[in-house]
């Protein structure tokens, strides 16, 4: 399916949307990109090019992927365009909060698409704050690795409806977490680790590896 730009590029620099939240994930897929150590990388949907700006400046050669040409990337087509069969492999691709603006029918395909062009994967996915509570805890004993705990309760789902932005979202109805970890399973990758962000418990992170 073809899609339109559905974000005005000069929204991504404005106040209300760089939260502290936000600022959050960035740092967080900073840090698992550090862990997983790649030698090259694409981003898609770069949006204000925070993430990609900090890790050239830790010299890790970038390229962005992005369907408008306004946040100038390097690849100028969709996720699902047939164009990006075409592109090298990469040792991780990046896609933070970006699948939830195709069609759930066309994740599976997006999905099975960047096991085909990468060997690592770090999505994050919004996970919906409606009609739930969030319970986190961490402590923190001397010499030991901190221990944190994150986990969202609701208390009755609800139906997503197409926004012009998202057309689906995690613990919505028809969309819940087990049905996310059944096709992410389905298109060649593994799940090897999966959070909430504690600060903002409106991204889930997905690490992901290539089968071998």
């Amino acid at each position: 399916m073809n899609y339109n730009i559905q974000q005005d590029s000069h929204e991504y620099s404005q106040g209300k949307y760089m939260t502290v939240q936000r600022w959050s994930t960035y740092a967080k897929v900073i840090s698992e990109t550090m862990k997983l150590n790649p030698k090259n990388i694409l981003e898609i949907g770069p949006g204000n090019n925070i993430v990609t700006d900090v890790l050239k400046k830790m010299n890790y050669e970038v390229k962005t992927l992005d369907l408008d040409n306004s946040v100038h990337p390097d690849y100028n087509f969709s996720l699902t365009d047939e164009k990006i069969n075409s592109l090298k492999i990469f040792d991780l691709v990046i896609a933070s909060q970006v699948l939830e603006h195709i069609r759930y029918d066309d994740f599976p395909l997006a999905l099975k698409r960047l096991s085909g062009m990468a060997k690592n994967a770090i999505l994050t996915l919004p996970h919906t704050t409606s009609n739930s509570i969030l319970f986190s805890f961490s402590l923190k004993l001397p010499f030991l690795k901190k221990i944190k705990l994150t986990r969202k309760i609701f208390f009755k789902k609800i139906k997503h409806n197409f926004n012009g932005l998202h057309y689906w979202e995690i613990g919505k109805d028809d969309y819940p977490i087990e049905k996310i970890r059944e096709d992410i399973a389905r298109s060649d990758w593994k799940i090897f680790d999966e959070f909430l962000n504690p600060e903002n418990p409106f991204h889930y992170f997905f690490i992901l590896k290539k089968h071998d």
